[in-house]
């Protein structure tokens, strides 16, 4: 957020979200479209790709490291068997940039 001639400007960054070996398992099993997270990693090389509009970008890229999971009140109970296997899942989340090449899943 900025502000430019008096007026406060939002503008959001995307990041590609790179995630490995049982990091990768939790969040595909427990993440959806929508699902809010806290990301910590290793930001990588923008990668580039083709819009819709035909048009060339980059998307930033972040490796992550460890991927917190960010529920409401209400979602906490239901949620508590996943906090074990996130916790293990980031303890396993040290790889080397070979094996991150190896193996990714994106989201």
């Amino acid at each position: 957020r900025y502000v430019t001639n008096g007026q406060t400007v939002e503008e959001t960054v995307w990041f590609k979200v790179k995630t490995y070996r049982n990091l990768a398992a939790n969040c595909g099993k427990y993440l959806a479209k929508g699902s809010k997270v806290a990301v910590k990693g290793r930001v990588g090389q923008p990668e580039p790709y083709i819009g819709r509009d035909g048009k060339p970008y980059a998307v930033n890229v972040l490796f992550a490291e460890n991927v917190e999971f960010l529920t409401t009140a209400s979602g906490a109970a239901a949620n508590q068997e996943l906090d074990g296997a996130m916790a293990a899942a980031s303890a396993a989340a040290v790889v080397s940039e070979d094996e991150m090449m190896a193996a990714s899943v994106d989201f």
